[in-house]
């Protein structure tokens, strides 16, 4: 999809090898890490254009009455709370949560573990 991100990612994957031989990080992890591996670039991409293109979640009126003169009630979509999600080292999954949540109109809280 996007080929300037080829040297992002050998830097990348230098400054991982840098971690792996020092010992703060195993190969299995750096591999995990690894987007340049197959398609996981270019899935992730398409992942955010696949949220980009929903239709936005906020505003939307899912209901709405009139009580009594001059008094309508209204049931309107919006973001109210935090998004949460816990996974393993994956960096794709980062990007997708991201876009969702920036697209939900909602805060997100990331937390990796790095305990695999």
């Amino acid at each position: 999809m996007i080929s300037s991100h080829i040297p992002l990612l050998r830097l990348h994957t230098k400054a991982a090898q840098v971690e792996v031989d020092a010992g703060r990080i195993s190969n299995a992890m750096m591999k995990r890490l690894d987007l340049g591996k197959g398609d996981k670039w270019d899935s992730m991409l398409k992942g955010v254009q696949d949220v980009a293109g929903l239709p936005d979640p906020t505003g939307v009126v899912s209901y709405a009455s009139q009580l009594d003169d001059d008094l309508e009630l209204y049931r309107v979509s919006c973001p109210i709370g935090v998004l949460l999600v816990i996974f393993e080292a994956r960096p794709e999954v980062v990007v997708n949560i991201a876009a969702l949540a920036i697209k939900s109109g909602r805060p997100g809280v990331s937390s990796l573990w790095y305990g695999c």
